[in-house]
């Protein structure tokens, strides 16, 4: 059996992360505080529903009652609560993740759906995967992933997947109007994503046949070539030269970054060089910095409305022997592209050593394999070496019909 004591209010403590678990703000309390006096009138004790609170007197499940009891000019002073004896509220857990989640945790289990509350409305449940997630990454350094989300809400609520996610985004959006609009049932929530995301009803561009012939321009334009390879290698070197107590951390043996990174940090250092290269030059050009999914660089002063972007996309990958064994990567809308200009990298990691070369890419220098594309240096070499540009290094195809690429160093001047 439950002992049950009297507590007075200003005795109770509310929890440090009940407030980013709930909205107090937002949250309409008269009903409930009217509801407690008659109870009290009646009954001699305001509160039916018990206050569950720590050793300590934080409140585990029980806030409204507190809040609504604060707020009636003095006619609520005290309420019924239940001691939880198996826990105290732990105050390193305001600056220890590990801890937060225990206390979140207790938070959760406490506070399961009721009359009182609806636990599994939309503001609700949102604001709590955010809290969650949000304390997943101080815990680990990475937030949810898609199967982990879908679980969590499996777990916590009856929505489907696809609704969950939607929603979501929408609440990382800052849209809580629209939240409120599909919990009252005004929206759908793909509405409701729509119009978050600002979406427009999709318009088929275009495919501009006077469009810029990029390797004609570099071709005429030598030192804008080498100003590429090098800004984007100066980014390179100065990425890897982080320090931390005297120990260059990017390729630290110990405490380095993964491989793949390089790839990744090439590939972003390329493309930056490219638009500032061709500011250089008298374009207006951008990366798509702030407008994820958007091509790697695009010339804005080019690009014709209704048409294709204007645009030069960069990929970059490790040398692996030679044409055939190195392969460059893509989504799966590679297989659909309109010809357009490619930067292609190829890097040795081990030797400081790079080919570079730009040439136009169409749908047919692609494979595509389940949601992945991938073309051989050999296939490129067959469709476009003699109609491409080299930046650095050189290439060739051998006597066996195989495409040998000269790495050259690149030189830190």
């Amino acid at each position: 059996m439950e002992s049950i004591i009297n507590v007075k209010i200003n005795k109770l403590k509310d929890h440090p992360f009940n407030d980013i678990l709930y909205d107090k703000i937002n949250d309409p309390r008269e009903k409930l505080m009217k509801s407690l006096i008659t109870n009290k009138k009646k009954y001699g004790y305001s509160n039916k529903e018990i206050v569950y609170i720590t050793k300590n007197l934080y409140i585990l499940s029980g806030h409204r009652r507190k809040w609504a009891s604060e707020e009636s000019d003095g006619k609520l002073d005290e309420l019924r609560c239940v001691i939880v004896n198996d826990h105290e509220f732990n105050p390193k857990s305001l600056t220890d993740p590990k801890l937060k989640q225990i206390e979140i945790d207790k938070l959760d289990e406490y506070n399961e759906p009721d009359i009182t509350r609806n636990q599994t409305s939309w503001p609700v449940i949102l604001r709590k995967y955010s809290v969650n997630n949000l304390n997943k990454f101080a815990l680990s350094g990475k937030y949810f992933t898609p199967k982990e989300r879908n679980n969590w809400a499996a777990e916590k609520c009856s929505y489907t997947t696809d609704s969950f996610k939607k929603m979501t985004q929408i609440y990382e959006l800052g849209r809580h109007d629209l939240i409120q609009d599909v919990e009252k049932g005004d929206r759908s929530v793909s509405k409701a994503w729509t119009i978050a995301n600002a979406l427009q009803p999709k318009v088929k561009l275009k495919y501009d046949p006077k469009r810029m012939n990029w390797v004609e321009f570099f071709i005429n334009n030598p030192k804008a070539m080498k100003r590429v390879v090098k800004y984007a290698n100066d980014m390179l070197r100065q990425s890897f030269d982080i320090n931390v107590n005297g120990k260059k951390i990017p390729l630290d043996i110990d405490h380095g970054h993964e491989q793949n990174m390089i790839s990744t940090n090439l590939s972003n250092f390329y493309m930056s060089a490219i638009s500032l290269v061709l500011e250089e030059e008298g374009f207006k050009s951008c990366t798509p910095r702030e407008e994820a999914g958007l091509p790697d660089v695009r010339i804005k002063c080019l690009s014709k409305p209704g048409f294709e972007w204007e645009r030069i996309e960069v990929k970059v990958a490790k040398f692996n022997g030679h044409g055939s064994s190195t392969k460059i990567s893509a989504g799966p809308g590679a297989t659909s592209i309109v010809p357009h200009s490619f930067l292609i990298v190829v890097y040795d990691p081990d030797t400081n050593r790079q080919f570079v070369a730009l040439s136009d890419l169409t749908k047919n220098d692609w494979t595509r394999k389940g949601t992945k594309c991938s073309m051989g240096m050999n296939i490129w070499a067959d469709n476009h070496l003699d109609n491409c540009v080299i930046f650095h290094g050189a290439g060739f195809i051998d006597s066996k019909k195989v495409f040998q690429m000269n790495m050259d160093e690149v030189k830190n001047d």
